[in-house]
């Protein structure tokens, strides 16, 4: 998959929702089980490429008798897997990863910058309210000027942010 050396798997909207279902279900499962979380199988497949290329799990395919293809965990993908928190569906959303990762100065961030994460300015005014929702971040406008739109990441955020880090430094080592 084409993709910029800032973005890795985990910028996609599905990748740590594959992760949770691959660690709850025993680090291994088939490709029909995953098909739980993306049903679109062209879809799955290049998701699961790109995962495989950023080193957090294997694809093994057996055709004999039948196809089969298995996906497993490796030790990068346990170790990003257990670096992000669960419970907060924001993170899930594409680009909170790189956005995150701006973020993670706990500094004003404005959005001038924040746009150089993602593909669109709608992309991230979807982003950034959920992500201020679940008190991740704070959004604000400068007082000098209404156009100076800024987030800042909350501690929970800064968190959250740091674990994003750590994952997109072991996904880019890995990679080199």
């Amino acid at each position: 998959m084409e993709h910029f050396g800032r973005y890795t798997s985990l910028s996609d909207e599905r990748t740590l929702s594959l992760l949770d279902y691959l660690q709850n279900h025993g680090g291994s499962c088939s490709t029909m089980d995953l098909r739980n979380v993306i049903s679109n199988y062209p879809t799955l497949r290049e998701r699961l490429d790109w995962m495989s290329e950023d080193g957090l799990v294997t694809i093994e395919r057996v055709y004999a008798p039948v196809k089969k293809t298995t996906v497993t965990l490796t030790d990068t993908g346990k170790k990003i897997t257990s670096l992000l928190p669960s419970g907060y569906k924001s993170i899930a959303m594409r680009y909170a990863d790189p956005v995150m990762r701006c973020l993670s100065r706990g500094e004003k961030v404005h959005y001038k910058e924040l746009l150089k994460c993602v593909s669109n300015q709608r992309t991230l005014e979807k982003l950034l309210p959920e992500l201020e929702k679940e008190g991740l971040l704070v959004r604000g406008v400068e007082e000098t000027s209404y156009r100076m739109k800024f987030a800042v990441a909350t501690e929970d955020g800064i968190k959250v942010a740091k674990g994003f880090q750590k994952a997109h430094r072991m996904i880019t080592e890995g990679r080199a």
